[in-house]
């Protein structure tokens, strides 16, 4: 396992500029102490180390060094060439280009390597596609690619969960692909956002250019968003009937939870009628989600939350009862 590791090592110091012990053991998962041991091995193996202490510091190669390193070991091969659906890459364009890379390096390996190859095939498939039949709207995933690939600005429309068209302008980052749903992470005035793909009406590239922050990280940011995410979703559960017919579009309007929820239930409640349970930070915003649904959604729990769409259902009907 040192020998993988000591390996990896010297990948991550060739691949970047520089990089801290902290860092490396990290991404290892091991200690520090244990970075400094690997980093002295490497020394007395003839690896020329520089190793800059303070603030900006870390571990570097010279600039004109290369590590050559001659074949793959069975458990990077069985990592390279898992079965995986490849739904995302034909959405971005670029299934044909990973299959031609997969294949040039399949030609490349050695005869028994090869049979590494046909026995991980054979025996772990990686689905990504979501069960849903119902598919996402990604017209714009093509033009979001573009205004992060150019770094131009975006004029968007983009329907809100209560319905409401909004115009907003972004700066694209980035595209995160979650359980099929896409997402745009942008910045918008001062802060980062996130925009789901399909719920975007419109998408006009700018001629304006932005500059990227360079500390910007999309993988961090994005865990980082997902677990604030799901804290600020679980304080306030409603139970509702849906009617059938109007799951799809609710589907879109909630998300992805809807259909495996549905998916899920061998009975239905009442005739033509879904039971699902959603998540909201509040009461509040509970019933902004809900009472545009009109007749098509009945809650169920909390009787708190029915009550009050009883009184609005009834303050509008003697508005409009004369």
């Amino acid at each position: 396992m040192r020998a993988d590791r000591l390996l990896t090592i010297l990948m991550y110091l060739q691949a970047e500029e520089k990089i801290t012990a902290a860092e490396l053991a990290h991404r290892l998962e091991v200690s520090e102490r244990t970075i400094y041991r690997d980093m002295d091995a490497l020394n007395m193996a003839g690896v020329p180390i520089y190793a800059d202490s303070g603030s900006g510091g870390g571990f570097s190669l010279p600039s004109n060094y290369q590590v050559q390193l001659n074949g793959l070991t069975t458990s990077e091969i069985h990592a390279l060439f898992l079965n995986m659906s490849n739904q995302v890459f034909q959405q971005l364009g670029i299934d044909q280009s990973l299959q031609s890379a997969l294949l040039k390096l399949l030609n490349s390996l050695p005869s028994p390597n090869k049979d590494d190859v046909a026995w991980i095939q054979n025996r772990v498939y990686l689905d990504t596609d979501k069960w849903s039949p119902f598919k996402e709207n990604i017209q714009f995933l093509q033009e979001a690619q573009q205004s992060i690939w150019q770094e131009k600005q975006v004029m968007m429309t983009y329907l809100s969960t209560t319905g409401e068209q909004l115009k907003r302008k972004i700066r694209p980052y980035g595209l995160v692909a979650k359980a099929g749903i896409w997402s745009v992470v942008c910045g918008e005035e001062d802060q980062i956002t996130v925009y789901r793909l399909s719920k975007i009406q419109s998408f006009d590239i700018l001629n304006d250019k932005f500059i990227r922050p360079q500390e910007f990280e999309l993988a961090a940011f994005w865990k980082s968003w997902v677990q604030q995410y799901e804290l600020n979703r679980t304080s306030y559960l409603v139970v509702l009937e849906v009617s059938q017919n109007y799951i799809p579009h609710l589907s879109q309007v909630i998300g992805e939870t809807i259909m495996q929820q549905v998916q899920q239930q061998k009975s239905l409640a009442h005739p033509g009628w879904l039971t699902v349970t959603l998540s909201f930070k509040n009461k509040e915003e509970a019933l902004r989600y809900v009472l545009p649904l009109g007749t098509h959604v009945m809650v169920t729990e909390p009787i708190e939350l029915r009550e009050s769409i009883k009184k609005y259902a009834i303050d509008i009907a003697r508005l409009y009862g004369d």
